[in-house]
């Protein structure tokens, strides 16, 4: 028989009604074959568990007649399957839907019944997928909804709408006249000639010139900020500022025209590399005083220089600009690596040069921004630094006595380090620097006279008693260095007041013998004093100073090539430090630059500025170092 012979009387073979032969035959098959064999033993299997359910549901639950006929159907239904396929039934998953409709159908079961429970269970399985999706979808309406249903806001912008307005025009400037200042008649007037080396007479003031109070176009200086006292320092050099500090403070034509008359004259007797020296332009080079300052070339040019910077003039002016840079390049050119200047060549002194070049260099490099000016600059500064002393002063030279110090050289090396810090040096110890020269000073400070006034020098601590026409120098230095109203600087101001004056024709004895240069010192320290103490020194200083130069008329060409005039001045006293004319002449032009050269310390730039406006006048100009255009390789 074969197999599926076999399965198709399987049915027959296990009820028991299989003919004899039949039953004969597969019983003979299933020795043979062990599919069979075991088809037979999965339906065995298969009819037991039907018949004991049946039993145990017949006996003990007692179905329903529908019940058990649709079981019975069902069970009569798989009976066409081959065992197989009957085993294969049990493992099916009903769909979506059957299960859908299956569980609806147990829910209205009895809740004792399985029909029920297991629709139940299968109620609580869909809940949870169904409710993740639809909970949140929901929410997601409902916030929609509400968005929509919320009031817009509106927004009111209140515009008000204005008249056009008539602007009034601004007025007219009010030209300020100059007071017409009468010179003497001049006793003589030099004459130009070849080889000239004027004579040491001395003649009346010169012609002045034409100089507007008003402010002109800003051309060549730039402003530094200065961390003490004078921030903007450089700004009233400008053309058009020195017109408006010249007005406020005194001066005039009659002064600018003796300092360009001066300025003229340094350019005329330059040498050739830059420089000036005790010879340049006339005079001698006897020193009435070993000790005097600026005896070598270096020191002379230091002060050239600041008489032109003084003008506010660079290496990009008109008129003055190769002049200027010659003596940039003549002290950038004489300096070693290690920012030291040659011996003075007169008496073998060296601070005093030392320290007038670095002054120079360091007031160049404010002015002008110049990289390799700033880098000498500071290379110079810090060699000054190198020789104060332990006392914080200075002297004719480092190798001096330790405990000595001089009142005038310190008083160089204070304006030099003003000028250095004006410049924003990079040298950091430079406030501790000018700290310990402040505390310096001091030594040379005493009670005199019912106020107070500075010796020539100190040793020891200890003030010598004499010299006191220096106190000038004390005084100024001190000013510049923040300390106007420290109580030495108070006294001292008071003696010069009281003791001093501006008589070209007989300096007073206080001056020890060397009015112009004791001059240069008070002239400014009386300018930062200000008020009437300043007003009562300009009455007999500006005019006395004018009237007193040299005048050689017709001796250069100006910039449109008409022939001007040049000027210098010869020492004021046979007993001066220094018969030379260059010496001389740099320190009186730079007197009758007081005006504009620095703000004054008694000022700040803010208080100056508000006057002007008081007096419906245009402050000082104020501009950046990027504002210059200057083409120069130094």
């Amino acid at each position: 028989m074969a197999c599926n012979a076999f399965r198709q009387s399987m049915e027959e073979y296990l009820e028991g009604s299989l003919p004899g032969a039949q039953r004969t035959s597969l019983e003979a098959h299933l020795q043979t074959c062990s599919s069979c064999q075991q088809t037979l033993a999965q339906a065995q299997k298969l009819g037991g568990s039907i018949s004991g359910m049946m039993g145990r549901t017949t006996g003990i639950l007692a179905l329903r007649p529908d019940i058990e006929a649709n079981i019975l159907s069902a069970a009569n239904s798989d009976m066409h399957l081959d065992p197989h396929g009957k085993m294969m039934k049990l493992f099916e998953k009903m769909s979506f839907r059957e299960r859908f409709s299956r569980m609806l159908h147990g829910l209205k079961q009895p809740k004792e019944s399985g029909e029920y429970k297991w629709a139940a269970l299968q109620l609580r399985r869909m809940i949870s997928p169904i409710s993740a999706v639809v909970v949140p979808s929901l929410a997601l309406l409902l916030m929609v909804a509400l968005a929509g249903m919320a009031p817009r806001r509106q927004q009111v912008v209140n515009v008000r709408i204005v008249e056009d307005q008539h602007i009034p025009e601004l007025e007219e400037p009010i030209d300020i006249p100059e007071p017409e200042i009468q010179p003497p008649d001049p006793e003589h007037i030099v004459e130009p000639m070849d080889n000239f080396i004027p004579s040491t007479s001395k003649t009346a003031v010169g012609p002045d010139v034409d100089f507007s109070p008003q402010p002109a176009q800003f051309d060549s200086v730039a402003i530094i900020r200065s961390p003490v006292v004078m921030r903007g320092i450089f700004g009233s050099r400008s053309p058009g500022a020195r017109g408006s500090m010249l007005g406020r403070f005194g001066g005039g034509g009659h002064t600018e025209g003796a300092v360009l008359r001066a300025l003229r004259w340094l350019k005329k007797h330059q040498e050739e590399d830059g420089s000036w020296t005790l010879m340049s332009g006339g005079g001698t080079a006897e020193m009435r005083h070993t000790r005097a300052p600026a005896g070598s070339p270096v020191g002379i040019t230091g002060l050239g220089l600041l008489a032109f910077l003084a003008h506010g003039e660079t290496p990009a002016s008109p008129e003055f600009g190769r002049t200027v840079e010659g003596a940039m390049r003549y002290l950038q050119e004489t300096m070693d690596s290690g920012g030291n200047f040659p011996r003075n060549t007169v008496d073998g002194r060296k601070n005093y040069s030392q320290i007038i070049a670095a002054y120079a260099l360091s007031e160049a490099y404010g002015m002008t921004r110049i990289p390799t000016l700033g880098r000498s600059a500071e290379t110079a500064i810090r060699a000054v630094i190198g020789r104060q002393k332990a006392n914080g002063g200075f002297d004719y030279d480092r190798e001096n006595a330790p405990d000595r110090l001089d009142i005038s050289v310190t008083a160089w090396a204070a304006q030099a380090f003003k000028a250095a810090q004006m410049a924003n040096l990079n040298i950091p110890e430079l406030d501790r620097v000018m700290e310990r020269t402040i505390e310096a000073m001091k030594l040379c400070y005493r009670p005199r006279g019912g106020y107070g006034a500075f010796s020539y020098r100190a040793s020891g601590g200890v003030p010598d008693n004499r010299w006191w026409g220096l106190t000038g120098a004390a005084v100024l230095g001190l000013q510049l260095m923040g300390q106007s109203q420290m109580e030495e600087t108070r006294q001292g101001m008071q003696w010069l007041v009281h003791n001093t004056d501006f008589n070209w024709e007989n300096p007073s004895r206080n001056l020890n013998g060397n009015p112009i240069y004791n001059w240069y010192y008070i002239t400014q320290a009386m300018f930062h004093e200000g008020g009437e103490t300043w007003r009562n020194w300009n009455k007999q200083f500006s005019h006395s100073l004018v009237k007193n130069q040299t005048v050689v008329p017709n001796a250069i060409a100006d910039l449109s090539g008409k022939m001007v005039d040049i000027g210098y001045w010869q020492p004021a006293a046979d007993s001066e430090w220094s018969q030379s004319f260059s010496y001389n002449t740099t320190l009186c032009a730079l007197q009758l630059m007081v005006y504009y050269r620095y703000l004054p310390t008694f000022q700040t730039p803010e208080q100056i500025a508000a006057e002007a406006a008081a007096n419906n006048e245009p402050p000082p100009r104020v501009v950046e170092a990027r504002d210059l255009d200057i083409d120069i390789q130094l």
